[in-house]
């Protein structure tokens, strides 16, 4: 949880959005997104920590756009803090 820079890209894609067709680039606009488990657990990570870190994390870790900050993809995607764990991880991803 306490990681800067880019998020983890693990996983799938959103939802409902473009498959994620590239890795590395030479895709056009397509991105990879965090699997939604995953970013889950870390926001719930930096939370326990206290405000300022859940904010430091929010605010300067990154989609693979190197653009786009976590805080604004969760307001844009809020179910994904909704989203539990499969019943193998609940434990291990505070489920």
């Amino acid at each position: 949880a306490g990681l800067q820079g880019e998020a983890a890209t693990a996983g799938g894609g959103e939802s409902g959005g473009v498959p994620n067709s590239s890795v590395g680039g030479g895709g056009g606009n397509m991105s990879i997104l965090p699997c939604r488990v995953y970013m889950r657990h870390c926001v719930l990570a930096a939370r326990s920590l206290g405000p300022e870190a859940e904010a430091s994390f929010l605010d300067h870790t990154f989609l693979s756009d190197r653009v786009t900050p976590l805080r604004a993809h969760l307001s844009r995607n809020p179910s994904i803090m909704e989203e539990l764990p499969p019943p193998s991880l609940a434990e291990r991803y505070n489920g």
